[in-house]
């Protein structure tokens, strides 16, 4: 956020297929919101503001496949950057920022521990493992 203040998740739609790598895809680190996570309870939430680029293990990046209509959901402290695009395809995705009520007032916690906020999201994965 123009503050500084984390959000929470970013869902991103995919406007235009990326159904092949090298399209401009999204790069996602795995996992790392969770090591983001660890990090941020062990030194404090404030921490985040000096982490310009991360010194913590992460796991090998992987470019993100979609069609256009495809949702993509992930964490604020997921690891991503974007890739080159070398298709003769624009790559198109509209992304918007999620966050529940009064989320401003205990972001600090958020981003300790990144489903806080949704307990549908974490009983999910809950049963995934």
């Amino acid at each position: 956020m123009p503050s500084g203040r984390p959000g929470t998740f970013t869902a991103g739609i995919f406007l235009t297929d990326q159904t092949a790598t090298d399209m401009g895809n999204l790069w996602v680190w795995p996992g790392s919101h969770y090591v983001a996570a660890s990090y941020l309870r062990q030194h404090g939430s404030d921490a985040l503001f000096d982490i310009e680029h991360p010194t913590y293990p992460m796991a090998s990046p992987e470019q993100v496949l979609g069609r256009a209509g495809d949702l993509f959901i992930g964490h604020y402290l997921l690891g991503h950057n974007m890739g080159g695009n070398t298709s003769e395809v624009v790559r198109r995705v509209v992304y918007f920022r999620l966050h529940a009520e009064d989320h401003r007032a205990r972001w600090r916690d958020c981003v300790q521990d990144p489903l806080l906020e949704f307990e549908p999201a974490r009983i999910s994965l809950d049963r995934v493992r």
